[in-house]
């Protein structure tokens, strides 16, 4: 253990060491910020899951958050928007987020089956998860695949 909380109180089990790898830019030995040695283990799957390799590749974890974090800067209802959840079920979770004229509503598949949310309206697919739907056009409804988010611009 090398966690300092972990030192200064002994025995409890609340040292994060074991839930934490550094950072791993690349696929090099060292994680890439430093010269030093880490003092905590690299992840075993560093070689391919690291910010050099998702930098490439439109569908990884950092492009989608890039995605999400451009979508937040031009859309004001994300960052100042009123909130109001819907009713929803089945592992889905939605809700609108306002400002001003602009609505916009997320939904949330948190399962592994594809499901839908009727929409009252026409909308644009402002993002989604999945890179290949964006500026899609809906009507009567949005599906969504197992463990698929997507921003929906409402008229």
């Amino acid at each position: 253990m090398r966690d300092p909380f972990e030192k200064n109180r002994p025995g409890l089990g609340l040292g994060r060491d074991p839930v934490r790898t550094p950072m791993q830019w690349s696929d090099g030995q060292q994680p890439d910020f430093s010269t030093a040695e880490p003092w905590l283990p690299l992840a075993d799957d560093f070689m391919h899951c690291n910010v050099s390799v998702e930098r490439g590749d439109a569908d990884s974890l950092l492009a989608l958050y890039r995605r999400l974090i451009q979508l937040r800067r031009t859309e004001p209802a994300l960052s100042v928007g009123d909130y109001s959840a819907l009713p929803s079920g089945d592992d889905v979770m939605a809700y609108i987020r306002k400002a001003s004229d602009r609505w916009l509503l997320i939904v949330l598949n948190f399962g592994a089956q594809a499901r839908s949310f009727n929409l009252n309206d026409r909308a644009i697919l402002l993002l989604s998860t999945r890179v290949d739907r964006e500026q899609e056009e809906l009507s009567g409804e949005v599906s969504l695949l197992g463990n698929e988010g997507v921003i929906v611009a409402l008229s």
